[in-house]
């Protein structure tokens, strides 16, 4: 009983320089030895002698966790530690390993068998062990702030150039009034609190157009509003204020003869690597999932924010009637936020070379759908899954790729009005393969007129050429204008005149 008081006594108060007779408590009087010396190798660490393989560890270790951070951007508490914890414990111990190793595993055999060499095998702990434990708090701390900066730059962020946008409210709006009048597209900010905080809204103000205020205080203002979701995008360089885009919706750079509001919304980006920025929405059924590879874990934000701005912008402006439009994954979440906020506050959606993926929320009657796609988009998925570029985001494990299928929009569209009788007619105009459907409900109401080419294009120009060309061959249906402009086609929804969009006779 005195010998095993003896030799705890040894081990807990580690005062005693001789070493226990007891094998077992010997070993463990050697490792505590060891990592107690911890302190004192973390104080040598940044002696002169010492800093080069101090900062070269930290250095290792804080660029194995960024990786990590890259590669996976979860702000779990399992995989905050992980980043940090396994680089910090791997780059001490590759540090010289086998040496480390075939040294302490001496010290510690030679140590069971006697306590001859007592004192050589406690230097030789003090430096493996010490040494080691020394550079895995260094390692930590280092691998703690890569982690806490990692999360930051590869995080969702808002270009430094939107916090200098005016305020998207009605002093703001007036002050810019003129600018409006003269036909410019001019980029405000808006806060959204459970939308991703501030966010920068592109408005173009038609002549038309009336304030809320100033005699215009219920609905009636004499404008309708277009609410444009763009794509994702990919961009190289320095993180900054997005574009118009060109084509692929109403162009606003190009025309100015709109004669309702509209506003283009863009999606938070992130750094998918150093150099590499990825703008791209963020909902129950996007494209971008919670959990992928090289995205960052920031909750379904985007819907709140385009629900926040629908609100605004119709209480700024008090419109008549809101559509609204995307390009590609734009109209993914248009078709969320239109089932959410339902006919009376929604009456048209536009979706431009898009797809459903089957988690949308289910649509619902009285919102009239115009789909535009071509049959050999190159990029969404054909036919359940053969070919396109988006695939590869399955790769990082957004899944939800897969379950896209461009040829389910009109049967999604339609699935409020099963079991109503229902009239549709089809015709094409040859030799371009561009083909037109209409479908509407028995007494003639439009529900949905669906536009497919064969450019095999991820896009749609503001007209089509070979729509023109094809007149001669076959002549344009008097209730299709303009040639398939698509800027028409969309003024007409926004303002209520479906006329052409009903099924001919």
């Amino acid at each position: 009983m005195l010998d095993r008081n003896r030799d705890a006594d040894l081990l807990t108060a580690d005062v005693q320089s001789q070493p226990s007779s007891n094998a077992l408590v010997r070993e463990a009087q050697l490792l505590w030895k060891g990592v107690s010396s911890a302190p004192d190798y973390v104080l040598s660490s940044f002696d002169k002698e010492n800093r080069a393989h101090t900062i070269q560890t930290a250095l290792m270790s804080a660029g194995v966790t960024l990786a990590l951070t890259c590669l996976k951007r979860s702000p779990s508490l399992s995989w905050t530690v992980g980043r940090i914890a396994a680089p910090a414990l791997a780059v001490p111990a590759l540090n010289d390993i086998s040496a480390r190793v075939s040294n302490m595993s001496g010290a510690m055999s030679d140590t069971w068998n006697s306590d001859r060499n007592w004192k050589q095998n406690v230097e030789i702990s003090k430096e493996t062990l010490g040494r080691f434990t020394a550079d895995f708090a260094i390692s930590a701390v280092a691998s703690g702030f890569a982690e806490a900066a990692g999360r930051s730059y590869f995080g969702l962020k808002t270009p430094p150039g939107t916090n200098k946008l005016p305020e998207l409210n009605r002093e703001s709006i007036l002050s810019n009034w003129q600018r409006h009048m003269d036909g410019e597209v001019v980029p405000y900010k808006m806060y959204s609190p459970e939308g991703g905080g501030i966010r920068q809204v592109d408005l173009f103000v038609p002549k038309n157009a009336k304030l809320a205020g100033e005699g215009v205080s219920a609905k009636g203002a004499g404008s309708g509003l277009l609410i444009a979701q763009d794509g994702l995008k990919l961009d190289f360089g320095k993180l900054k204020n997005l574009e118009l885009p060109d084509a692929g919706l109403i162009n606003l750079r190009a025309d100015k003869s709109l004669d309702f509001v509209a506003a283009y919304t863009h999606p938070q980006r992130f750094r998918v690597i150093p150099g590499v920025n990825l703008s791209a929405w963020r909902h129950e059924s996007g494209l971008i999932k919670e959990g992928g590879w090289f995205a960052p874990k920031a909750g379904n934000i985007d819907t709140a924010y385009l629900l926040d701005l629908e609100k605004s912008l119709t209480s700024l402006f008090k419109t008549d009637r809101t559509v609204l439009a995307g390009y590609s994954s734009g109209a993914i979440i248009s078709n969320e936020v239109a089932a959410k906020l339902g006919p009376s506050r929604i009456q048209g959606v536009v979706s431009v070379a898009s797809t459903v993926t089957g988690m949308e929320p289910a649509a619902v009657a009285g919102q009239f759908r115009l789909f535009v796609r071509d049959h050999g988009d190159p990029t969404l998925l054909q036919q359940g899954g053969a070919g396109g570029k988006a695939k590869h985001l399955a790769s990082l494990g957004h899944k939800a790729v897969l379950q896209s299928k461009p040829e389910n929009q009109v049967a999604y569209a339609l699935s409020p009005y099963q079991g109503q009788p229902m009239i549709s007619r089809s015709f094409d105009y040859a030799p371009t393969g561009t083909s037109i459907q209409h479908i509407a409900l028995a007494d003639g109401t439009p529900l949905v007129a669906q536009i497919k080419t064969t450019n095999n294009k991820h896009a749609w120009a503001v007209k089509d050429p070979d729509a023109v060309a094809a007149r001669s061959a076959s002549p344009v249906p008097s209730h299709i204008e303009d040639h398939l402009d698509l800027n028409a086609l969309v003024k007409d929804i926004v303002n209520g005149n479906l006329q052409k969009f009903r099924v001919p006779s």
